[in-house]
């Protein structure tokens, strides 16, 4: 049942690696900076890979006070 969730099929940057996924992109830059940038560009849901590769999926859920509260699920 998972390999067809459509959960998977979320857009997002690519991995940089294997071995860190894209968390060597958060840790380079400001994290803050570089969520925007992909929320920007994909949408306020969306997965990118953490260390070794595991999916991440990221919702960014905007309040009527336009705080951000971002929620990560781990599949």
């Amino acid at each position: 049942e998972p390999l067809r969730s459509s959960l998977l099929n979320l857009p997002g940057p690519a991995p940089s690696g294997w071995l860190l996924g894209s968390t060597q992109e958060i840790y380079d830059s400001d994290g803050e900076v570089i969520c925007d940038e992909w929320v920007k560009q994909y949408g306020r849901t969306f997965m990118y890979r953490g260390v070794f590769n595991v999916r991440l999926r990221l919702c960014v859920f905007v309040s009527a006070q336009s705080s951000i509260l971002p929620i990560l699920m781990v599949s």
